[in-house]
């Protein structure tokens, strides 16, 4: 199972709270829980492109490509290409044999963009 917090607001005192009822929960629970702390990615608006695109390929069940994503985006083909390349170091997406997937923090990071 899985939890994901987001403190919307810039408030100090309300993530201190929130945080310590996190650390409250891991020293009840020990090792049964485990914090993961997750700043926000700065993303391009390429690399945002990229992102939703490959969502959308994934949802019409097209297993996306470099041409697959070029053809889905309005951003310049090089622009693109080095948008997918930062995207890959920053651990949002992985490619496997030419196909190109959304990571779990890909995927968190799509949430977080809507």
């Amino acid at each position: 199972m899985s939890i994901e917090v987001k403190v919307k607001k810039k408030d100090e005192e309300l993530f201190k709270e929130v945080a310590r009822s996190v650390r409250a929960a891991v020293s009840k629970y020990g090792e049964d829980v485990e914090v993961r702390e997750r700043k926000p990615i700065k993303l391009s608006s390429e690399e945002k492109e990229v992102l939703l695109a490959l969502k959308s390929l994934e949802g019409r069940g097209i297993r996306p490509d470099v041409f697959g994503i070029l053809s889905n985006v309005t951003a310049e083909p090089n622009r693109i290409a080095v948008a997918v390349q930062e995207c890959k170091k920053k651990g949002l997406i992985k490619e496997e044999s030419g196909v190109f997937q959304l990571t779990e923090a890909g995927e968190s990071e799509l949430r977080s963009l809507k």
